[in-house]
């Protein structure tokens, strides 16, 4: 590996120049996750996944993430995006996303999001600072190593390989170790991927307050996945499947009601088809997702460029380098504090 600006994305198709017939799981299996982790999140992740399930990823997502009251208090009344410019805000977020799942922690280009973001967070803890604490943050990254592995469980499927496991714990270790909120960089991660799951079990279990801007926010990010993935006429199965895909507890504590059971039987039924028949019958996509659609010239939404900061202006200095402990960032202060938080 190396650090240079450069170099190839993790994910790049051009790693592997002779594909075949399905050869994704063949490479997964050849490498080794202690050095090839991010090779190895981004063959899990960017090749078989599509707009519509990473939309579904906000969708589920948003709702978690804002458990405490403060997170739903600072986006629902405080910055106000994820209300008044939905769809602004979800590919803001999901444009960081694929940009980080295709690079990896250890690309310039992952820095450059990293610290817009660690700016964007900067500024909105200064409107809400009790919504950025530590257990937030190491929250919102062990639920998104998670949440395929459980994700392909609900659905009946075999979770992740040992592998993946271990490549899903190093890559957010990694990218969180690049992340600070108001006290510094964040510090005692998930010791590995069972941890990752058992602090995502452990805070989704604490006795979170169910508040009307917790409500709002669950029904803004349904609206959103509907709007962004849907015709009109199928908002109502749109609503249905974001509530299929979230847990009992979420839907309680943000009174998002519960599914219809006979449409959540099929729903789960058609996912675990999609699924199933692109991993086992279709042939394994040449190209991932981002380099498919700026290959068609769609670089609009989730697969736009994300504001990111100057390569100059990155502290994370050397490929692998973890910021000291407590360590705060001497950076300049940059434009671009708009509200965008993952």
């Amino acid at each position: 590996m190396t650090s240079e600006a450069s170099a190839l994305p993790a994910g790049a198709s051009a790693r592997t120049p002779v594909k075949g017939y399905k050869w994704i799981s063949r490479e997964i299996e050849d490498l080794d996750p202690e050095q090839d982790f991010a090779r190895i999140w981004a063959l899990t992740i960017i090749y078989y996944a599509d707009e519509t399930l990473v939309n579904l990823l906000y969708a589920t997502g948003m709702p978690r993430f804002t458990q405490s009251p403060f997170g739903s208090e600072l986006l629902m009344r405080r910055s106000r995006k994820a209300k008044d410019l939905k769809h602004e805000r979800a590919n803001d977020t999901l444009s960081h996303f694929w940009r980080w799942f295709e690079y990896g922690p250890a690309h310039v280009e992952t820095w450059r999001s990293l610290e817009q973001v660690n700016r964007i967070h900067d500024a909105m803890s200064k409107l809400v600072v009790e919504a950025f604490t530590r257990d937030d943050f190491i929250y919102t990254t062990a639920w998104l190593g998670t949440f395929l592995h459980r994700f392909r469980l609900f659905l009946g499927l075999p979770g992740f390989s040992e592998k993946q496991k271990i490549a899903a714990h190093h890559f957010w270790r990694d990218i969180m170790a690049m992340m600070r909120g108001p006290d510094g960089y964040v510090q005692g991660y998930p010791a590995d991927f069972a941890a990752m799951e058992a602090f995502v079990d452990e805070f989704e279990k604490r006795p979170w307050p169910k508040t009307e801007t917790g409500r709002e926010l669950a029904a803004y990010v349904v609206d959103q996945f509907n709007e962004a993935q849907l015709p009109k006429p199928l908002w109502g199965l749109g609503r249905q499947v974001v509530l299929t895909v979230q847990s009992k507890r979420i839907r309680d504590l943000h009174q998002m009601g519960d599914p219809n059971p006979i449409a959540a039987w099929l729903i789960k039924r058609a996912l675990f088809a999609k699924v199933w028949v692109g991993e086992n019958l279709l042939p394994d996509p040449e190209m991932n997702a981002p380099e498919l659609a700026r290959s068609k010239g769609e670089t609009a939404n989730q697969h736009r460029e994300p504001r990111m900061v100057a390569a100059s202006a990155c502290p994370f200095h050397s490929l692998g380098q973890r910021p000291p402990a407590g360590r705060k960032a001497s950076v300049e202060s940059g434009s671009g504090a708009h509200e965008d938080r993952p």
